[in-house]
């Protein structure tokens, strides 16, 4: 990570730790939050000058950081266009994934099974859904039909893997 680091931004991951103001242990964060702090730094901005400028509590982007929190799609672009930077270089796990930021490590997971073992008596797991059986579960939740057309969409290309021809090990 640090070579990818010091090659994109043009600084190590010690300056830029020194910057933060955080331990270099501390730089165990996922990518985007990386490119984040690293986009901040560059622009000059602070968590209170981006709050400033988005109508945000300073508390909240500074959360922006940290692992697992992103701003909404309409601060997303309100961050990108300060910083000078495309959203989707900002936070490209966001951009490039459909499903929900919760069950992202379980569509890894998936991803790289030989074998799934699983048991529910009420309910059939997400990887094994026909397109109307998930349609019918997700239009129970407080979603908009856009979102429900997303997450099916989501949720039935999951289904690829259960076609390759051999496991991948």
């Amino acid at each position: 990570m640090t070579d990818t680091l010091s090659t994109r931004h043009g600084m190590s991951t010690q300056h830029l730790c020194t910057l933060l103001g955080r331990p270099r242990a501390s730089l165990e964060w996922r990518q985007d939050e990386l490119c984040i702090a690293a986009a901040m730094v560059e622009a000059g901005e602070t968590a209170e000058s981006l709050a400033a400028q988005t109508g945000v509590d300073p508390k909240t982007a500074a959360r922006w950081t940290t692992p697992g929190r992103v701003p909404q799609p309409r601060r997303r672009v309100q961050v990108a266009t300060i910083l000078g930077r495309d959203v989707e270089d900002l936070w490209p796990d966001v951009v490039k994934r459909r499903e929900p930021e919760w069950l992202r490590e379980w569509v890894d997971w998936e991803r790289e099974a030989v074998a799934v073992r699983w048991f529910e008596h009420t309910w059939i797991p997400g990887l094994l859904q026909t397109e109307d059986y998930a349609r019918a579960t997700l239009a129970g939740e407080a979603l908009t039909p856009g979102e429900v057309d997303e997450l099916v969409a989501s949720r039935i290309s999951r289904q690829a893997i259960l076609r390759t021809d051999r496991p991948r090990c």
